[in-house]
């Protein structure tokens, strides 16, 4: 059957990587993608006023995905803002306009929309304290005709692999996965699970992060100690301990404190809940207003940090969320518009997202963001230490100060 006769679809994928403490060695290993992406970046003037709407959107695809799962739900809002803003160059029409609304507070030119984010990616991996490896690629199908424009742009602004190739050939699946693999420091093996006979692209991101923290918790420090869990049970997990000054702060509803990776520009912020209030309680006043009030509260406090050791490993079909998010029409055959990618007519047949994360005394392998101690200087500490024993369910982020991006978000219920 001729291509132009299936019914057309792009295989969207998105891969993110986080894990604590292991360092990824590349040697001996064939890279596919441009060689630039994959140094540290040197580090370029960047103003945060120039950047798009990161927070809102990461705000609000958590709320989406962790208000409908009670359980244990672990996301890159940046991963999957940078696999869409790809997409984003082969929109148009309505199509274009809700991802606009997702993405951007306002419509901007498609070449300033690149540049923002091709500066993001250089911003983000600016810091030569820790290790952050962002790729992009396109797979494209070599008999399907692509816009030379989008592969071009997706190319330049993200700094993309793109690759033409025989979509039935049964050997481009493990191609693409060990591409992930590599690219994920071999936490995400697998990201495709099978090519379908109308598959005609894949568009996949993968962040890679591994920063240990400004000041290590003491092994000899940590003890097994119980964890109670939403429903009223308990387990017993490895529990690390370490007094000192930290970010602080707290409402009459949570505590917070920031932990700083490296010279602090990437830190993980811990929200906890105060006994008798509830995880989801706290995610559903989370608004970008609110966070950014919330990030924006801590002061610098003497005090005493109790945290698990924690593994997560997440996959989530983000389709009915992006869905849901306003992203309609790109997710149905008849209304998509990406003649700006093809002019063969395609619609965005999967969303998929994984995420693995490993929190230890050393550090944490993910993007992330440091708290800088905004306004320390400008109101007195309290005099009282603080105790936060994180010993029951809590929300997690890793957000870069700098950019106020937000790298990783996750509603913890269960550790171990």
């Amino acid at each position: 059957m001729e291509i132009a006769k299936l019914v057309s679809v792009i295989s969207f994928c998105f891969c993110l990587l986080t894990a604590v403490g292991w360092a990824v060695s590349s040697a001996g290993q064939a890279s596919l993608i441009p060689a630039t992406n994959r140094t540290w970046h040197t580090p370029v003037k960047f103003s945060s006023k120039s950047l798009p709407a990161s927070s809102k959107f990461a705000i609000s695809l958590f709320r989406q995905v962790a208000l409908s799962h009670r359980q244990n739900v672990f996301l890159s809002p940046a991963s999957v803002e940078l696999a869409l803003a790809m997409l984003y160059n082969g929109a148009d029409g309505q199509t274009k306009t809700q991802m606009t609304n997702l993405l951007l507070p306002r419509p901007l030119p498609l070449n300033l929309f690149n540049q923002q984010y091709s500066q993001l990616i250089k911003s983000l991996t600016a810091d030569p304290a820790v290790k952050l490896r962002i790729a992009n690629s396109v797979w494209a199908r070599q008999d399907v005709s692509f816009q030379t424009s989008f592969l071009e742009r997706v190319r330049t602004a993200f700094n993309a692999l793109v690759a033409s190739r025989n979509f039935n050939d049964p050997r481009l699946r493990e191609e693409i996965n060990r591409w992930v693999s590599r690219e994920t420091g071999g936490k995400i093996p697998q990201i495709i699970d099978e090519i379908k006979r109308e598959d005609v692209m894949f568009l996949i991101n993968a962040v890679y992060f591994q920063g240990n923290w400004s000041r290590g918790f003491n092994k000899s420090l940590t003890t097994n100690q119980p964890f109670f869990l939403a429903n009223g049970r308990q387990k017993t997990v490895p529990m690390m301990v370490q007094s000192g000054e930290f970010l602080y702060a707290e409402s009459d509803r949570w505590q917070s404190v920031s932990l700083p990776y490296g010279t602090g520009r990437f830190s993980m912020y811990i929200f906890l809940p105060k006994p008798k209030h509830q995880l989801s309680s706290l995610i559903n006043t989370l608004t970008p207003e609110n966070w950014e009030q919330w990030t924006q509260s801590h002061k610098m406090r003497q005090g005493k940090v109790e945290l698990p050791r924690f593994k997560v490993e997440y996959e989530i079909n983000l389709n009915q969320t992006l869905q849901a998010l306003g992203m309609r029409d790109a997710f149905i055959p008849e209304r998509a518009n990406f003649q700006l990618l093809t002019p063969v007519s395609v619609f965005v047949s999967l969303v998929k997202h994984k995420t693995f994360v490993e929190v230890n005394e050393t550090g944490t392998e993910a993007t992330g963001s440091t708290a800088i101690g905004i306004g320390v200087t400008s109101v007195p500490a309290p005099t009282a230490p603080f105790t936060i024993r994180v010993d029951r369910p809590f929300l997690v982020a890793v957000r870069d100060n700098q950019t106020s991006t937000i790298l990783f978000m996750g509603a913890i219920y269960e550790v171990g």
